[in-house]
């Protein structure tokens, strides 16, 4: 008997001793969660996922329940994979599975998962006005820590004023034209060239939200099924909208959820296009341009990229040979061969010929003025033909070489003056002719010899009668 009273003694000890290692907490015990490196405008939440019922943190001791919220993720759903949970709902880490970064993160996508198709309702939520969050008066648990930003995404144990360092690392883009094996961000362009576009996103894990903006300048003309993203699905991993945007873009590329999730740290998309310079180009003076930006969480945007495309003019002025007088009616080719096997198309607008592929007309009338422009060109050589001279005045034996650069225009080396090109013509000259003096001696002559043949005769004939 004494010997079951010592051991009932002993073990009355044990428990007393456990419990209060373990001691059950009431109701009224909080904690918090503070973030820190918080981005302003995005929002945080917090989800408890299981209750925090009892700890001993010297022996690392911890007793956990699930939440009425996330029961059904941890019996029947996801949850299981990770965290069992048994009759009395007591949850703990499952046996067999790695307490590793991979299981976590797969935990983290699952619960969000749930919470999503479930909508369960975070246990806190706050949008950030500077760069700090805190969650006051938390009841003690393990939570699942998100932003709209993406960037943060933590499961911890809160049982005291807990921090948390958002890393919010800033997903970026690259912009270039593609030009044969190079990139650059400006060129020149012939109105109706195509303008190859290459966009990399440099993308973040965590990454939320994500949608590409494009906005081009009105001498840009964009081909809507030229969009490619490499790797990437159209309609599965990202949506393409052209018609309906309130920002002025002209046209945004939206990545899907379910993409974005499963991107890994420093993930590039690769996103290729096209657009055509069309007859509203500015010209020579400012750059036809295509700008991009990303926009992420909430309404965080990365830093604006920019390329530049500028396209060219030349001005005409046809003159006679001492510049005195401006000639219409002169008739120009304008080619990028000498032979003139192809040459340039136009549409009249706004008093210039404007370079139109889709055009039938391949020449230029001077008009009264004398003077005409050519809007579009692209920085390289062209060669101008005259083929019909203005009534009067001779034509144009060879084709004049010009070379358009982003610079200026040049003929034989020598800098055309506000990119102008005079041409000069020589005026033809009645040659002589006969005048009415060389027909009329012929007459006088003639009669002269009728009337001496006649004076010969009469006198023969008194001769003859005198005999």
């Amino acid at each position: 008997m004494k010997t079951l009273k010592k051991a009932m003694s002993v073990l009355v000890s044990l428990l007393m001793i456990f419990t209060f290692a373990l001691p059950a907490f009431a109701d009224s015990a909080t904690a918090s969660i503070t973030i820190s490196n918080a981005v302003q405008g995005e929002t945080y939440e917090a989800y408890k996922l299981l209750d925090l019922e009892s700890y001993d943190a010297s022996n690392n001791l911890y007793v956990y329940k699930a939440t009425a919220d996330w029961q059904e993720f941890f019996q029947t759903g996801e949850g299981k994979n990770y965290i069992t949970v048994d009759s009395q709902n007591y949850a703990a880490w499952k046996k067999g599975v790695a307490e590793n970064e991979t299981n976590l993160k797969a935990l983290i996508d699952a619960a969000l998962v749930y919470a999503e198709t479930k909508s369960v309702t975070p246990t806190a939520t706050q949008t950030a006005t500077n760069t700090s969050v805190t969650f006051d008066n938390l009841g003690l648990g393990y939570y699942l820590v998100n932003s709209s930003v993406g960037t943060l995404c933590e499961l911890k144990t809160v049982n005291q004023a807990l921090t948390i360092v958002d890393k919010n690392e800033k997903p970026d883009v690259d912009k270039n034209i593609v030009e044969g094996t190079g990139k650059v961000t400006r060129n020149d362009a012939q109105i109706g060239d195509t303008v190859n576009y290459e966009v990399t996103v440099h993308a973040k894990k965590g990454a939320k939200n994500y949608v590409l903006h494009d906005t081009m300048s009105n001498g840009l003309t964009f081909n809507k099924t030229s969009v490619a993203i490499e790797g990437l699905i159209a309609g599965t991993d990202y949506t393409l909208v052209t018609d309906g945007l309130s920002d002025g873009c002209t046209f945004e590329i939206r990545f899907t959820d379910s993409y974005l999730k499963n991107l890994t740290d420093n993930a590039d998309i690769k996103v290729t296009y096209t657009a055509t310079l069309n007859e509203n180009a500015v010209v020579k003076t400012a750059a036809n341009t295509n700008k991009v930006v990303l926009k992420y969480g909430n309404n965080q945007s990365t830093v604006e990229k920019e390329t530049e495309t500028y396209t060219y003019r030349l001005t005409v002025v046809k003159t006679n040979a001492d510049e005195t007088k401006k000639l219409k009616g002169a008739i120009f080719k304008l080619s990028t061969d000498k032979d003139g096997n192809y040459p340039l198309k136009f549409t009249e607008k706004n008093g210039q010929y404007v370079v139109d592929p889709n055009s039938t007309i391949e020449t230029i009338t001077t008009p009264d003025g004398g003077t005409f422009t050519i809007a579009g060109l692209d920085a390289k050589e062209y060669y101008l033909t005259e083929t019909v001279a203005p009534a009067g005045y001779n034509k144009l034996a060879d084709p004049i070489k010009l070379v358009v650069s982003e610079d200026n225009v040049t003929k034989d080396g020598e800098v055309l003056v506000n990119d102008t090109l005079t041409v000069k013509n020589q005026s033809g000259t009645l040659l002589p002719g006969t005048g009415g003096i060389g027909t009329t001696i012929f007459y006088v002559i003639g009669g002269l010899l009728m009337a001496a043949a006649a004076v010969l005769l009469i006198t023969k004939k008194r001769m003859n009668s005198d005999k």
